[in-house]
């Protein structure tokens, strides 16, 4: 249709002048605590572990990927034992922990006493660095996520993650996941993204032209 024709044509000339510059790690950590802060104000004790947070942003990135073209954290993302992980936000959220980088006033990072890091909302969250769309998304991967009790088993269904699975039950660590994969299907009872079929081919070719430019 002409609408999707449009879209299109300004969606690929949007890619190629934005990858012109990559974001800076700055910008990527406010868009990144924005996230976490809406993600920990979306469950109800208003705190997560760092492995639910992980798996919550893959599923808010992967629902925008496929609904609109682009991920929120413009992260990379590695298959590991627990699951999909966006590496930069690891890093983030455990150089916050180690007080290697400050935080913003809405969110606290600590250790708990296994070691493992534990996020909590302590002000007003400021999501001036999330449009409406990341904020869809994210609230998309807060209810399906409210529907499980174990995330990290959840995102093995997926087979973006599933494609890797025997290489990671052998010696490997982590394998980089390919974007590409996020638009294979899911099970059924595993997806959570509206996005129609037409819409899907349709980021997944502008997916495939970002690449080429990217060479």
């Amino acid at each position: 249709s002409p609408f999707f024709f449009f879209r299109r044509f300004f969606a690929v000339f949007l890619l190629h002048f934005s990858l012109m510059k990559a974001p800076s790690i700055p910008f990527q950590h406010k868009v990144i605590s924005s996230l976490l802060g809406r993600i920990t104000l979306g469950v109800p004790s208003k705190c997560i572990s760092k492995i639910d947070a992980l798996k919550i942003v893959f599923l808010a990135d992967r629902y925008h990927l496929r609904k609109y073209g682009r991920t929120i954290t413009e992260d990379t993302y590695w298959a590991m034992d627990y699951g999909p992980v966006a590496s930069e936000t690891k890093r983030y959220i455990e150089s916050v922990a180690s007080g290697d980088e400050k935080p913003p006033a809405f969110l606290s990072v600590t250790n708990d006493s296994h070691g493992h890091q534990e996020i909590k909302v302590v002000g007003p969250v400021d999501e001036s660095y999330l449009s409406e769309t990341d904020i869809e998304a994210t609230d998309a991967a807060l209810a399906k996520a409210s529907t499980r009790k174990n995330l990290v088993a959840f995102t093995h269904l997926f087979p973006e993650w599933k494609k890797h699975e025997p290489e990671l039950r052998g010696r490997t660590k982590r394998r980089k996941m390919d974007f590409a994969d996020f638009f294979l299907a899911a099970p059924k009872t595993a997806e959570y993204c509206d996005a129609s079929q037409e819409l899907l081919d349709l980021n997944r070719a502008l997916l495939a032209e970002t690449n080429v430019c990217r060479r």
